[in-house]
């Protein structure tokens, strides 16, 4: 992991000194720097790189954003590290279908970073709010969904196979071979999320960096998904001043005191449809946002926290129903780090983050959940 983010860091160093990656032109002569040159096209800086995400183990990929504005576009890059070579794989697609008599066709483009399949020869692409399978080789587009609502937080399976995702706040995977939708979880309500987070949870948990919490079985066969119920939680107004004449919607939130959404855990069988669900007493406790696997598929691994963020369990959920706790920490303030282990794919143990010594260090753990040795120090 460390070796891939630091050829990934001297890669994009390289393309920045290169002037590649959203570096300005230095300019030739003075000029007024007026409104309309600020505002106006080429745009006045370059714009810079997003969405950066590995291929494979020697290319990764980002978006180049095409014009200004909120019509602004954007294309797909690489850059080989073994060749130092970077090159444009597609812009966006247009049009996806001819338009209707009257409407616009739609685009087909790279949303947030990229999705590639493992093999790294397909892309996820988002448009006409659905997903679309795009063959990088071929050059060729397929649509995987066709409904009226949003497809989000799709992900590959292991692999390769099927796509998961999150409609109406209910888990779905969709096989990229055929286009067969299966539906995995049937409770999903404007306030019961399934495989999603809530406000809370995505904003103070997960600190934003993904709504997601479901995860693939290493062998693909599973997932295992959060289930948020928040019908309890008392509704806060939001107000919204932008306007000329203000507006006001109904959010969610717990303040000091108030109950928190009803978490629960729930691993699918894909092949059988079986679920094995797990429910808390006392429920007013928080599950972690994300999960991991144990390496032989055969459990997957949550972390529960109480209220007050002072005490950590990291536990495993068997597909047969039985759980266990790995291990337990404690801390008198706040537990800070709250990401699931990565488990050895020889299954002798697992890796966890701590802040046991006082600063977040690796720690390498037997499969009983003992301490071998801290892996960093500092």
């Amino acid at each position: 992991m460390r070796s891939s983010r630091l050829a990934l860091v001297c890669s994009l160093a390289a393309l920045f000194a290169s002037g590649w990656l959203g570096a300005a032109d230095v300019p030739t002569s003075r000029k007024v720097l007026t409104l309309e040159r600020i505002t106006g096209e080429p745009p006045l800086i370059t714009p810079g790189i997003s969405g950066i995400a590995w291929r494979d183990g020697k290319r990764f990929s980002y978006l180049v954003r095409e014009g200004t504005g909120a019509e602004a576009k954007k294309s797909l890059w690489e850059y080989d590290t073994a060749t130092q070579k970077r090159k444009k794989l597609l812009d966006s697609i247009s049009p996806l279908e001819p338009a209707a008599p009257g409407k616009e066709a739609k685009d087909a483009q790279p949303r947030m970073s990229p999705l590639w399949n493992p093999a790294g020869t397909a892309l996820l692409l988002f448009g006409d709010d659905d997903l679309w399978l795009y063959d990088v080789p071929a050059k060729a587009l397929k649509r995987l969904t066709h409904d009226a609502d949003e497809e989000e937080f799709p992900t590959f399976s292991p692999d390769g196979s099927r796509v998961a995702f999150v409609r109406k706040n209910d888990i779905y995977v969709v096989q990229v071979a055929n286009g067969i939708e299966t539906r995995l979880s049937q409770t999903g309500t404007n306030h019961v999320f399934n495989g999603r987070l809530d406000w809370v949870y995505e904003e103070e948990l997960a600190n934003r960096r993904s709504g997601r919490s479901y995860e693939w079985a290493p062998d693909s066969s599973a997932i295992v998904y959060l289930r948020l119920d928040e019908n309890r939680v008392p509704d806060s107004p939001i107000l919204n001043f932008l306007p000329v004449h203000g507006t006001v919607r109904q959010q969610r939130y717990p303040k000091a005191g108030d109950p928190n959404a009803i978490p629960s855990v729930h691993i699918v069988n894909l092949a059988s449809g079986q679920t094995t669900s797990l429910t808390f007493s006392p429920d007013d406790l928080y599950v972690a946002p994300e999960f991991s696997w144990t390496a032989d598929s055969a459990s997957a691994c949550y972390l529960t926290l109480n209220r007050a963020q002072t005490e950590l369990s990291v536990k495993l959920l068997a597909r047969t129903g039985g759980t266990r706790t790995l291990l337990t920490e404690k801390d008198a303030s706040w537990i800070n780090s709250i990401e699931p282990p990565k488990f050895l794919k020889d299954g002798s143990g697992f890796l966890l983050l701590s802040e046991r010594s006082g600063f977040l260090h690796l720690y390498r753990y037997g499969s009983d959940g003992r301490l071998k040795n801290a892996v960093t120090q500092g």
